[in-house]
């Protein structure tokens, strides 16, 4: 599998799903956003999440979300097309280039619809021959005129500096522990990832990986978490032919969910893959956890993305 390519994708267009209050001119200090090396002028009314690395304003469905990448930020920002915001239902309303800190930057502005309400997000890009940061705010429309420059003006006031702790789960409400052939590799927004070496690299790979997450929005209620769980099993980014072959309940860390096992192919390197995946659902949202492997490996992976599962322990009441 290819764990990168795979991950790219679901951020640059999951991130948009996440949905900051405004603000006044005098706006608060730099605050660190755990887990990273960003510090910005949240907007008034803003508070560190507890499910991912920013802010959220949970009155007006908003946020701001960062995201910290293993990729060139020249190949990160040719993502951001017309066409290719088009093809997931965005629309793409201004572009244009900004520095951060002396690094290259793009800031976007963009339109898109999510249960019925029209949202409008300020992404700002920023990085260098290696790595990408993707900081996205979301805010309703009807309440541009109330929050678009204020939550503008907050992300450009970025700043990126060396982070203080190497500890990956900082800033996350969960633990997982690796296991054999399963090595933690990199943090990724609210997600963690882990591959067969514990190295996180852009080249094309069938590598197994798993990765496990927090999602980005709050006050969800779920009553059929079996339709809910096969849905998105159905949907995973990059494969086609997906097929089930069980589905059945499991409680991972005190919380219940489902878990399903399938395959489907690549549709990047054209080969069978083994599709696990565990959905853990809380009292306002859930968490999500993938693994991926070729078929020929399915009894080895399996096993160890289920203990990797096994391992799962959330703190519901913040984060790490």
């Amino acid at each position: 599998m290819r764990a990168h390519f795979y991950i790219l994708g679901l951020t640059i267009f999951s991130l948009f799903n996440s949905h900051a209050w405004s603000a006044q001119s005098n706006a608060p200090a730099k605050t660190n956003i755990p887990g990273t090396g960003f510090y910005l002028n949240p907007p008034l009314g803003f508070e560190l999440s507890t499910r991912f690395p920013g802010f959220i304003m949970n009155e007006f469905q908003s946020s701001i979300v960062v995201t910290e990448m293993s990729a060139p930020y020249p190949v990160i920002s040719k993502k951001f097309t017309k066409p290719a915001l088009k093809g997931t239902g965005m629309a793409l309303l201004s572009k244009e280039a900004i520095t951060f800190n002396g690094k290259k930057g793009t800031l976007i502005h963009i339109q898109q619809s999510n249960y019925g309400i029209s949202f409008l997000k300020w992404v700002a890009l920023v990085g260098d021959s290696k790595h990408t940061a993707i900081i996205t705010a979301s805010f309703p429309e009807f309440k541009k005129e109330l929050l678009s420059k204020p939550i503008r003006n907050s992300i450009l006031s970025m700043e990126w500096r060396t982070p203080k702790s190497a500890n990956p789960f900082l800033g996350l409400n969960f633990r997982i522990q690796d296991q054999p052939n399963l090595k933690l590799a990199k943090k990724m927004g609210n997600s963690i990832i882990l591959t067969t070496d514990g190295k996180f690299s852009p080249k094309l790979s069938k590598d197994p990986f798993f990765m496990l997450g927090a999602s980005y929005t709050q006050g969800i209620v779920v009553d059929d978490k079996k339709k809910f769980s096969t849905k998105r099993f159905m949907k995973t980014k990059q494969m086609k032919n997906i097929k089930i072959s069980s589905t059945r309940e499991v409680t991972h860390g005190g919380l219940k969910g489902i878990e399903i096992l399938g395959t489907g192919k690549d549709e990047v390197l054209g080969h069978d893959v083994l599709i696990y995946q565990v959905i853990l659902f809380d009292k306002r949202s859930y968490f999500v956890g993938q693994g991926f492997s070729p078929v020929s490996e399915k009894k080895k992976y399996t096993t160890l993305f289920k203990q990797v599962m096994h391992s799962f322990k959330p703190k519901m009441s913040g984060i790490y």
